[in-house]
C-alpha cells in the first residue's frame, strides 16, 4: 500500500460489495504490511438511530486512530447476509429486517 501514498501519508479503502470474488481480494488485501481492517457490522446499522449513530462513530474513530499511526484503515462491511424485506411506508420505500 506504501506505493499509492499522497506525501507520504496512508489514505482509506472503502469495500462495500458483498460476492465472493470482492471478499477474497479484501482478505488479501488485509493482509498487506501497514493496512488495518474496521469492519462495520450491517446488522448494527439495522437497529435503532442511536444504536446506528453510535456504530457509525465507532467506526470513525477506529479509522482516525488506524490513520493516526499512519495506517491505512480498510473499511468493509461484515460478510453475512441479511434477510431484508422490502416495505412500504406510507409513500416511502424502505428495507427491514423484521416484519413490515
Amino acid at each position: 500500500m506504501a506505493t499509492y501514498t499522497r506525501n507520504s501519508k496512508p489514505g482509506a479503502v472503502l469495500v462495500g460489495s458483498h460476492v465472493k470474488k470482492t471478499t477474497e481480494q479484501l482478505e488479501d488485501l488485509l493482509q498487506a504490511p501497514g493496512v488495518v481492517g474496521v469492519e462495520v457490522e450491517v446488522e448494527q446499522l439495522l437497529e435503532s438511530a442511536a444504536q446506528r449513530n453510535t456504530l457509525l462513530e465507532q467506526v470513525l474513530q477506529r479509522v482516525y486512530a488506524v490513520h493516526q499511526e499512519g495506517k491505512t484503515p480498510v473499511i468493509y462491511t461484515s460478510r453475512q447476509e441479511l434477510p431484508l424485506r422490502m416495505c412500504r411506508r406510507g409513500s416511502t420505500l424502505a428495507y427491514s429486517s423484521q416484519r413490515c
